[in-house]
């Protein structure tokens, strides 16, 4: 099976998984995506931190309606600086891409991220050290899925192989029912229980 590795990104986060083929296919679904590491962005914390404890605030001047309006300058600046976080998050990004695939010997790598983020990532690998494996993007925030819902949305875009249910899911727990039974039931001569009471 082709080692694929997945990068799902938003403004909060990025997380890395590796698909894996399941280590008991014949108990569990297989193959497993399988969340392996997480980098926080650590610059959005600092503006966000920064905006609640009201390091920014918003501007209004009085247009000639007499309602309160707020300034583009401001607004301008906050994309600007939006823009900046990302840049410096996606910059982050292409070091640990890079140290990702190569520890997991990845073949195959989807980005996951929203149409701004996954234009600074491109920016970032076009411009810095070429990977050496195929990348495919999604523009889709995908963040919020769990490794399960994440693997099941990807292998409806046919980019991930499907999960495949148990062989026998049950069969190591029914052979042990019936080892217990079997060491469990009493003699039908009644034997057993003889031995044991000449033995006390």
């Amino acid at each position: 099976m082709k080692r694929i590795a997945v990068l799902s990104v938003d403004q909060t986060k990025a997380q890395f998984f590796i698909l894996r083929a399941a280590e008991r296919p014949s108990e569990q679904w297989s193959p497993v995506l399988e969340h392996r590491t997480e980098i926080i962005n650590r610059h959005w914390y600092a503006q966000h931190s920064e905006t609640l404890t009201g390091g920014t605030r918003f501007s209004y001047h009085v247009g000639l309606s007499g309602m309160a309006q707020t300034m583009h300058g401001y607004d301008d600046h906050l994309g600007r600086h939006q823009r900046e976080i990302d840049r410096r998050f996606s910059r982050e990004l292409f070091t640990q891409i890079h140290r990702f695939v190569s520890r997991h010997s990845a073949q195959k790598l989807l980005i996951a991220a929203d149409s701004k983020m996954l234009g600074e990532i491109r920016q970032q690998l076009a411009t810095g050290e070429k990977l050496k494996i195929e990348v495919t993007e999604i523009c889709a925030n995908l963040g919020k899925l769990s490794p399960v819902e994440l693997h099941e949305h990807l292998s409806g875009l046919g980019l991930l192989p499907r999960r495949s249910p148990p062989a026998d899911p049950q069969n190591k727990s029914h052979s042990r029912a019936g080892q217990w039974r079997r060491r469990a039931a009493p003699n039908r001569t009644g034997e057993n229980a003889s031995e044991t009471e000449d033995a006390g």
